[in-house]
Formats: C-alpha cells, structure tokens, sequence
C-alpha cells in the first residue's frame, strides 16, 4: 500500500525539488523547457515571489514527484512537469 500524499511544495523544499527538477532536465525526454538547467537556477526562481507554483507528491516522505504551473499577467497558465523520481 501507499503512502502517497500531494500538497503545495513550501519554502523548505525547494532545494529537493531544484534537485529533481535538475536530474530530470538531463534527459532530453523528460527536460522542461520553462525550468532551469541547474539545481540553483531552478531554487532561485523557486523562492521568486511571482514563482510556478509546485505540487509535490511525497510517498512515505520520499520525495516521488512534483508538477508546476507558472501563470502570468493575462491569467494563462504555462505547466512545468510532470517531473518523477526514479525508482
């Protein structure tokens, strides 16, 4: 059984995201385009007040994936992810 829980990724996580984020931009198949090629570009633009918004999914507090969504001015919305975990 899982324990898989999804909540709004907080201050406090954002270097482990930046660093999910970075290993996965390594791989042309699964890189964002939207997010940084390094895990302190990607943290710098996450603690930006006007940031993507991030839902992390933690499964038994490992960190399993995370989803972005970036809305500018005009009110559209511009998505960042999937991006998961191996294993």
């Amino acid at each position: 059984m899982s324990d898989l829980t999804i909540v709004p990724a907080t201050p406090v996580e954002f270097a482990e995201l930046a660093r999910l984020i970075e290993a996965q931009n390594r791989a042309p198949e699964t890189q964002c385009l939207h997010s940084g090629e390094h895990a302190d570009e990607v943290e710098a633009v996450l603690s930006r007040p006007e940031a993507p918004i991030f839902l992390v999914a933690r499964n038994g507090g490992a960190l399993a994936g995370a989803f972005g969504c970036e809305v500018d001015g005009e009110a559209r919305g511009y998505l960042q992810g999937p991006f998961v975990a191996e294993g």
